[in-house]
């Protein structure tokens, strides 16, 4: 007891203690005696250097060094994203802090204040607080949930335990994200990038009535200020121009429309989507977008859908989903984009979808290991890379 005593107060103080001695006491917790003055053992040394211990236990990271020290995290990064107006985040904080002291050898916890970094919370799609992101170095976000306040600690010891533990003789979650690299999901970002644009041209009208909206014109200054987006759309736009001509017409909208196959929902319809933008166009010789319009449209359809992140990726899981069971396989994944790489050629992404870096994909986002990946899991595969590094990356993929 004086040894672990002695422990305690020296990791306290920073500074070895002299003239301590351990007394006894009525209650049974021994009476620590410093330079003549006694402490309680439980209250006044031990409980104490608990919470301080406790308090170091959490980092708080912000927009300018988030990306580099979750990058050089060796383990599972988890982020809690808090405000400090928010009641809930005051309500969890404790827990949260217990269990980052709790599981440090298994995961580095950190925390973000959303008041102070609302660029890097937009960037990371936070809607609601609190909310945590877990993180794996060269892979990005791999997963997210939200936080109650009766809930918080048993969701978190789960959540990490379902990342980092493993059966006798598996691999762990983050040992399987760990073999990806960030080009095994392009071809994917790249289908619903595709799907995204056809929708957004199909209601170009309606889109681009909502740009003098004076309550979304700072949101809309802000996507239209991203560089890394910009450079994205503009990249799926040349994609998309097969004569180089620098507009879009309806014959090359048709063939890109043609790429996601027959579809069940109206809303990817072939032959309804080409119809609308035929008709938000005036005709079809009228159907003419350059680079400006396309990039004004898409702005304002990540505006409209700015609040709702969960049903961005519904149109292309039910492109994917052919069986139309609510979850979908890997083979139909395959399928889905083989086909759209032979309609509209890439060889580089092509070569990702034939090697085997996409199936390692499905297998390691695949959290419940079914062999059907649900919409949760789906969203947390497609959001876990940002889409510039995605797009950056593509060549590394084989």
């Amino acid at each position: 007891a004086k040894q672990l005593i002695m422990r305690l107060l020296h990791k306290a103080s920073g500074s070895i203690i002299i003239l301590a001695s351990v007394l006894p006491a009525a209650d049974g917790f021994a009476v620590v005696s410093v330079f003549g003055r006694q402490f309680d053992m439980l209250n006044s040394v031990i409980l104490p250097v608990r919470r301080s211990l406790m308090l170091g236990s959490v980092k708080e990271i912000d927009s300018e060094n988030f990306s580099n020290v979750l990058s050089s995290t060796p383990n599972l990064a988890v982020v809690e994203f808090f405000a400090p107006w928010c009641r809930v985040c005051t309500a969890v904080a404790p827990q949260y802090e217990r269990l980052a002291f709790k599981l440090s050898d298994k995961a580095t916890f950190f925390k973000v204040n959303f008041k102070q970094n609302k660029g890097l919370s937009l960037r990371e799609r936070v809607f609601q607080l609190p909310v945590v992101h877990f993180y794996v170095a060269g892979v990005g976000r791999v997963n997210r949930f939200s936080l109650t306040a009766t809930t918080a600690g048993s969701r978190l010891l789960n959540e990490v335990s379902r990342f980092v533990d493993a059966g006798e003789g598996e691999s762990s979650r983050i040992d399987l994200l760990r073999t990806l690299n960030s080009a095994a999901l392009g071809p994917l970002v790249r289908y619903n990038a595709l799907i995204q644009s056809l929708q957004g041209l199909a209601r170009a009208d309606e889109l681009l009535s909502s740009e003098d909206d004076v309550k979304t014109q700072g949101l809309q200054q802000v996507f239209l200020t991203d560089e890394r987006r910009l450079a994205h759309l503009e990249e799926i736009f040349v994609w998309l121009d097969e004569d180089g001509s620098g507009t879009l017409d309806a014959d090359e909208l048709e063939k890109a429309i043609t790429a996601i196959g027959k579809q069940d929902d109206s809303e990817l319809d072939p032959a309804s989507l080409i119809e609308r933008i035929v008709i938000a166009s005036g005709g079809r010789e009228a159907v003419s977008i350059d680079l400006d319009v396309f990039v004004r449209i898409m702005t304002c359809k990540a505006v409209q859908e700015f609040g709702s992140p969960q049903k961005e990726l519904l149109p292309i899981f039910k492109a994917i989903d052919v069986d139309g069971s609510g979850t979908i396989s890997k083979d139909e994944m395959l399928g889905a984009l083989e086909n759209l790489f032979e309609a509209l050629p890439d060889p580089a992404y092509k070569q990702v979808v034939s090697s085997v870096s996409l199936p390692a994909a499905f297998d390691a986002f695949d959290y419940d290991s079914s062999g059907e990946m649900d919409y949760e899991e789906f969203v947390t595969m497609i959001t876990s890379n940002f889409t510039t590094a995605v797009e950056a990356d593509k060549d590394l993929a084989v």
